[in-house]
């Protein structure tokens, strides 16, 4: 993928750069997209477009956006919003 690409992934398929998370700032996004209808829930990820890098391999490391990411992992989404940096 080239640099700028946008493309929506499986948040599984992701690899993070930071290990150590806040539970309570996962607990709380989780709660605010349930809260969330269909719509409102795309802008949400447009919102929130996770910077990415390739890595070795075509693998996905993710840069920010980790509790963002967690929270969609944890309520069973299936796709996030990245762009490659």
């Amino acid at each position: 993928m080239k640099v700028g690409t946008k493309v929506k992934v499986n948040p599984h398929h992701l690899y993070p750069t930071q290990f150590c998370l806040g539970y309570k700032e996962i607990t709380y996004k989780e709660k605010n997209i349930l809260k969330m209808n269909k719509n409102r829930y795309e802008e949400y990820l447009k919102e929130k477009i996770t910077p990415a890098v390739i890595g070795p391999y075509g693998k996905i490391y993710i840069i920010d956006h980790h509790h963002h990411a967690r929270s969609l992992i944890n309520l069973h989404k299936t796709e996030i919003l990245i762009e490659v940096i």
